[in-house]
């Protein structure tokens, strides 16, 4: 799902069941793993990956790769929490 006001940019890949919040900035060449949220307002720089069942807070800058399952936050994103429930992966 795409919220509104989202930017996916040129040579993403979004994999199945991928949320991406109202006003988020992707970046060229990013890669969303499955299941993954990008919160509110974040913005993901080029040529990152965020990993399956991650969550990206709200407002958060992502300059580096995001592992599986975590909760990244702030500018720049930063792990905050690990290990999250694979539900959807």
């Amino acid at each position: 799902m795409v919220n509104r006001s989202a930017s996916v940019g040129h040579h993403s890949a979004i994999e199945d069941f991928v949320s991406i919040g109202p006003g988020a900035i992707l970046a060229g060449e990013v890669k969303v793993g499955r299941g993954s949220l990008i919160g509110a307002g974040s913005v993901v720089m080029p040529k990152t990956q965020i990993g399956a069942g991650s969550v990206v807070a709200a407002g958060s800058v992502v300059s580096k790769d995001v592992e599986d399952r975590v909760v990244v936050a702030g500018n720049p994103a930063r792990v905050v929490k690990r290990d999250l429930m694979d539900a959807l992966i």
